[in-house]
């Protein structure tokens, strides 16, 4: 066994990891993260398939909030083209686009409901079911300013108190899906009222033009130039805790066995994988109780190679959000925004989608074929030249919607973690991960002075 000594070791190079990792280590913090993969970025990294650059979950990137700070207290580039346009593509209404204004998009997609809602009611002739959107907005306004409490109850039984009208009730629960996972039926409304307050922080979108790793490879150069490394390969097979502290890691690398000296460990493998590493014997009851509220949550990820632009056909560089499908919920034509993420002359669309609910087994299969449905009845392009590059249902764990949040810290004085798992209230993704990347940081320059020091 072979003794190194650093100030913190980074179980995981995710968005957290890397974060973390670059602002320990630009402060003086002698850095080491260890990587089981053979590249950075976790979930937001990239992958290349016959030529293409695949995104291996995060597409569209925040500007304005935590991750963008991080690059900035750093000094790095955060290379990002923006997303200027965003549309609405209603399911039952094949082929249209509705724009997204850049504000009141609530208040629009209302009135998109209610405009395709009287179109069925004409088809159908039937009453058509309207949405209040004056009086929605205004208690919604109430429920993202705190104003209103609405207790236990999921944000679709909110809604319905207002209006029965599908589309809305698909379309928020579209919105749901992308930045949280779960669906309307489950996350309760005072999660989604702290969604919507938290996303009127992120003033714009951003994609990476030679993917995602390009665009986090810069946070690993600053960890080097800082005397701090990045190990590629290398497994954690154990955090090494005495006394009650996390006082190294023992990992295999490239064959090898070695246990690192170290004077705090992070985790960006998820907090259920931290105590697995440490020993549950370390903490206490309450602790592995909040564990015991991450529940495992499936987001359906699907690369799509064509000859010609599936999605936002005359080349406006946007995403579409996906109301009322079978599966997806989201969709990025990547190479209306850079060619080089594809061979020459291929294009490259990017969707997401959820399983019908996190509490029912995942069929894989059945998930494919209903993500198939979805790409032949929205996309003509895709029974044309369409191949699906990439099909996959990838899992992280989650808070179950309603119960108490995992804290970044753990009973371990100098055991922490970050990424989705200590999600705050409201947050999600890349700009949660950075955000838990922060918070610890943070609280390590609190307690321990770098060995340089």
């Amino acid at each position: 066994m072979m003794n190194v000594d650093y100030d913190v070791v980074i179980i995981g190079s995710g968005v957290g990891g890397l974060c973390a990792g670059a602002l320990l280590a630009h402060d003086g913090y002698r850095t080491l993260v260890i990587e089981r993969e053979g590249r950075v970025g976790g979930r937001c990294s990239t992958e290349e398939i016959e030529g293409y650059k695949l995104s291996t979950g995060a597409v569209a990137l925040h500007r304005g909030g935590s991750l963008e700070n991080v690059f900035r207290k750093v000094g790095a580039a955060f290379d990002l083209m923006d997303m200027p346009h965003q549309w609405y593509r209603i399911g039952s209404i094949a082929g249209k686009n509705y724009t997204m204004p850049p504000k009141g998009a609530v208040a629009a997609l209302l009135e998109i409901a209610n405009s395709v809602e009287t179109q069925r009611a004409r088809l159908l002739g039937r009453m058509a079911r309207e949405v209040a959107v004056a009086k929605i907005m205004g208690f919604f306004g109430r429920g993202v300013r705190g104003e209103e409490r609405p207790g236990d109850i999921t944000f679709r039984q909110w809604l319905s108190r207002y209006t029965e009208n599908e589309v809305a009730h698909q379309t928020f629960d579209a919105i749901a899906c992308n930045v949280t996972s779960f669906h309307t039926h489950e996350i309760t409304a005072s999660e989604m009222f702290a969604l919507f307050a938290k996303m009127g922080t992120y003033p714009a979108l951003g994609i990476a033009p030679y993917g995602n790793e390009a665009v986090l490879r810069p946070l690993g150069d600053v960890i080097r130039a800082h005397e701090g490394e990045i190990w590629m390969e290398c497994s954690a097979k154990k955090i090494v805790v005495r006394d009650g502290l996390a006082e190294g890691v023992v990992f295999e690398r490239e064959g090898k066995a070695g246990e690192i000296a170290c004077r705090a460990v992070i985790s960006d493998i998820g907090p259920r994988g931290t105590v697995r590493l440490a020993g549950e014997e370390h903490f206490p009851e309450s602790y592995l109780g909040l564990i015991g509220n991450l529940v495992p949550v499936g987001m359906i990820l699907v690369h799509v190679g064509a000859d010609a632009p599936l999605c936002l056909e005359n080349g406006e560089r946007g995403g579409a959000l996906l109301v009322g499908m079978r599966r997806l919920t989201s969709a990025f034509p990547l190479t209306n925004f850079s060619p080089a993420l594809a061979p020459p002359g291929k294009h490259l669309l990017y969707a997401v989608g959820s399983p019908p609910s996190y509490r029912e087994p995942v069929d894989v299969a059945e998930e494919l074929e209903q993500t198939t449905l979805d790409l032949k009845a929205q996309f003509p392009e895709f029974s044309r030249s369409g191949k699906i590059l990439k099909f996959e249902v990838v899992f992280q764990d989650l808070p179950r919607p309603g119960s108490p949040r995992v804290p970044v810290y753990t009973p371990l004085p100098n055991l922490f973690n970050v990424g989705d798992g200590v999600q705050k209230l409201g947050s999600g993704g890349t700009s949660a991960a950075a955000e838990s990347a922060e918070a610890v940081a943070g609280l390590i320059r609190k307690q321990i002075k770098p060995l340089a020091g």
